[in-house]
């Protein structure tokens, strides 16, 4: 059911993932694979409360996951949490400096802030936007 939950979100048949999300969460309950997947999902529909706690709860298990941290900066992004976000992307780049999505992204958060000083530190690559 997971595989198929991430094609379902891969093609936008997001009713379709939670059922299938349901489905492995009772087979294999609490495993933070399907809490990832759940929170692209909740991301997607506006539930940004619900995608952070998911991430947090994958992040609780494998802190070193950047793309669960690209992830949660995403969501606090969106939520204009930007303190949060910045800090998702720092550890983000703490894991990999070169995260070509973290910079552009933190690049987004500081231009949302007004802090084109701080904006200007993003690589020329993720500038590109």
């Amino acid at each position: 059911p997971l595989n198929r939950a991430r094609a379902e979100i891969a093609e936008g048949r997001l009713s379709e993932a939670k059922t299938s999300l349901a489905e492995a969460e009772r087979r294999r309950p609490g495993w933070p694979k399907i809490a990832f997947f759940r929170a692209q999902v909740e991301k997607e529909e506006g539930r940004l409360a619900e995608a952070e706690s998911d991430l947090k709860r994958v992040l609780a298990k494998f802190p070193l996951d950047r793309v669960a941290w690209n992830n949660l900066g995403s969501v606090q992004w969106l939520a204009a949490r930007y303190p949060e976000a910045i800090e998702a992307y720092g550890k983000t780049l703490a894991i990999d400096p070169e995260d070509v999505n973290a910079h552009y992204n933190l690049m987004r958060v500081y231009r949302a802030l007004g802090d084109r000083r701080q904006e200007a530190h993003a690589p020329p690559a993720a500038r590109r936007g």
